[in-house]
C-alpha cells in the first residue's frame, strides 16, 4: 500500500470511513513517526521515554500477525519488521558511542562546554523542524478544504 493509501485511511473529513481502518492506519502512521524520531513519539528522543528495540520487536511480530489474520496493512507492517535489524544495530552502536563521548567529555571541561552547545543547537532545530512539520500539514489540510469549498 502506497503512501497516498495510507493517507486515503486517515482522512478524518471522509463521512463514510471505517473507523477499524482508520485506528489501523493511525497505528502504522504512529510507529513510523516514533521510529523516524528515534523511538519517541517527540521530534527530540527522550532516552527514558524512548521505545526500546526489544519492546518494539515484540510489537512489530504481533502487529505482523495481527496484519496477516485481518489482512490490513500487510505491507507496512512487514516493511517495518524487515528494517528492524538495521535499525537495532544502529541504535546500538549509536548508544556506545554516546557512552564513549560522554565519557570522554566528563574528563575534559573545555568538550563538556562544547556538548551544552551542541544540546542548545539540537533543541533549535528540533523546534524548527517540528514547526515546519506542522506548517506542511496545516498546508496539506488547507489544501485540500480549499479545493473541497471551490
Amino acid at each position: 500500500m502506497s503512501r497516498n493509501n495510507l493517507e486515503q485511511y486517515l482522512d478524518i473529513e471522509d463521512a463514510d470511513s471505517d473507523l477499524d481502518l482508520f485506528a489501523a492506519a493511525l497505528a502504522v502512521e504512529h510507529i513510523t513517526t516514533c521510529i523516524a524520531r528515534g523511538g519517541s513519539c517527540f521530534i527530540r528522543p527522550d532516552p527514558d521515554d524512548a521505545l526500546r528495540p526489544h519492546v518494539l520487536e515484540v510489537f512489530l511480530d504481533r502487529a505482523v500477525a495481527w496484519a496477516q489474520r485481518t489482512r490490513r496493512f500487510e505491507q507496512e507492517w512487514r516493511r517495518l519488521q524487515r528494517i528492524f535489524p538495521r535499525m537495532q544495530l544502529a541504535w546500538e552502536k549509536g548508544h556506545t558511542l554516546f557512552q564513549e563521548d560522554l565519557a570522554r567529555a566528563t574528563t575534559n571541561q573545555e568538550e563538556m562546554e562544547y556538548l551544552s552547545m551542541i544540546d542548545f543547537a539540537q533543541d533549535c532545530y528540533a523546534y524548527i523542524d517540528a514547526f515546519q512539520q506542522a506548517c506542511r500539514s496545516s498546508r496539506r489540510s488547507l489544501r485540500r478544504c480549499s479545493v473541497q469549498t471551490w
